[in-house]
């Protein structure tokens, strides 16, 4: 059983304009993600989900959401690796966007 290699956790923040990282994950001792997310403001909400891969420099990631509710154009997710971290962030033109993110990491 591989229970000490399974990390849940949850996290909520509020969105600046420009780069947020949302979560970082070490490296060595994961190999992929998948992040739950809800992301609303007075503009718009949506739902979805981040899936994530990566082997040493390299990862990759697709965004499944939900159609939008106003409109959810002005932020984007994104996993990258920095040094020893898979870093999940977000990249969005205004403020004030509430994010709740269930993290998944494998």
């Amino acid at each position: 059983m591989l229970d000490s290699l399974v990390n849940n956790t949850t996290k909520k923040l509020v969105l600046s304009a420009g780069t947020n990282t949302i979560y970082s994950i070490p490296t060595s001792a994961y190999t992929g993600a998948f992040f739950d997310y809800t992301v609303i403001s007075s503009t718009g909400a949506r739902a979805g989900n981040v899936m994530s891969i990566w082997s040493g420099s390299t990862a990759q990631y697709t965004d499944v959401a939900t159609n939008d509710i106003g409109s959810t154009t002005d932020v984007t997710f994104s996993v990258s690796v920095s040094g020893n971290y898979a870093v999940f962030s977000s990249s969005a033109t205004t403020a004030n966007w509430t994010l709740k993110t269930i993290v998944r990491s494998i």
